[in-house]
């Protein structure tokens, strides 16, 4: 037998959780929330102040978009300044950088997204190029498997550093945050700190 929620099932957590923690939810868990617990949200986001430009964020996560509409919020990210660099060297995009460090029968793999301009995307992946390739063969058996493997990583991603448009990186971030990119519609700034904070970016 399936199971009945009411919105007061949801209320009482969302009372107990922070201003930041509801607004997190609000701009990148909206999607995945079910009408009662939608509705408790919005009412929590409401008793506390919380603007509206929030909680309609809520619902625009579930907006079918046209192409120009989702480019639209592309530009409102690729546009700005550089959060790497702090300069305006062109158009943002993304990348997607690869490391590996071993140590005799320990070997670490992780993966790391960056937004910035093509010069600091290119920084970056040179940077975990040079990281892994002094560190990461050491490991057995994974280091050298790991190793070539986040070269390769490295070096196909390096190829659309410098896209005019929105690179595949760049477009699975905008799409997966446009919640907050909604909310943030009229401060685009504001719109990458908050980015920046939920994404360790």
């Amino acid at each position: 037998m399936s199971n009945t929620f009411k919105v007061e099932d949801f209320a009482e957590t969302y009372n107990g959780m922070s201003s930041q923690e509801l607004t997190d939810l609000a701009v990148q868990g909206g999607k995945s929330l079910i009408p009662e617990a939608k509705i408790a949200l919005k009412t929590a986001l409401h008793e506390r102040g919380i603007g509206e430009n929030i909680i309609a964020a809520i619902d625009v996560q579930k907006t079918l978009y046209t192409e120009f509409e989702f480019l639209e919020y592309c530009d409102m990210l690729a546009c700005l300044r550089c959060p790497i660099c702090q300069r305006e060297n062109g158009r943002l995009n993304a990348t997607i950088t690869a490391e590996v460090i071993s140590i005799v029968l320990l070997t670490e793999y992780w993966t790391s997204l960056k937004i910035g301009c093509s010069s600091c995307l290119d920084k970056a992946i040179r940077k975990a190029i040079i990281k892994t390739a002094i560190f990461g063969w050491w490991g057995i058996p994974f280091g050298i498997i790991r190793t070539i493997q986040s070269l390769a990583l490295n070096i196909k991603h390096q190829r659309h550093n410098h896209s005019p448009e929105p690179n595949l990186a760049f477009r699975d971030f905008v799409h997966r945050n446009i919640g907050v990119l909604d909310a943030y519609r009229d401060s685009p700034e504001l719109a990458m700190k908050h980015l920046i904070r939920l994404n360790e970016l």
